[in-house]
């Protein structure tokens, strides 16, 4: 709302400054995308394009080898028991983490329950004597 402050301390408001006194407000404009704003990624000027090209032509002039199909066949078994894996450890996960929601309230639930006994103890120590309490919790 405000623009800028003068020498002597004052500000001074903008031309397009809503009163505060009505409820309605400037509309917020939503945040443009990078394409939008025409601004780069500071990735891509860190790389200059000679550097591109020269990566471009080392990668043609590298000899592909064909992976045999046995080597291949024994990927995708390792990719199977890796994902076999990865199942069981979420698995693992989801029941740990409701495992430790569980206690969570629980000690909720305990630490209620203490602060009430405390005060039903204060209250009961106005009320009756140590001996009487003593005799009341036999």
């Amino acid at each position: 709302m405000w623009e800028k402050i003068r020498e002597d301390g004052s500000r001074r408001l903008r031309c397009d400054a809503v009163p505060t006194k009505f409820f309605f407000t400037k509309e917020v404009s939503k945040i443009k995308s990078l394409t939008e704003r025409k601004i780069k990624s500071p990735l891509k000027k860190n790389v200059s394009e000679e550097n591109s090209l020269e990566l471009k032509n080392q990668l043609t002039s590298i000899n592909i080898n064909i992976i045999d199909s046995d080597q291949s066949n024994q990927c995708k078994i390792n990719y199977e028991s890796m994902f076999k894996k990865m199942i069981e450890y979420e698995r693992h996960y989801e029941t740990s983490n409701a495992k430790v929601n569980s206690l969570k309230n629980r000690l909720q639930f305990m630490t209620k329950k203490l602060k009430n006994l405390e005060n039903n103890t204060l209250h009961l120590n106005f009320i009756f004597n140590t001996e009487q309490i003593q005799t009341l919790n036999r």
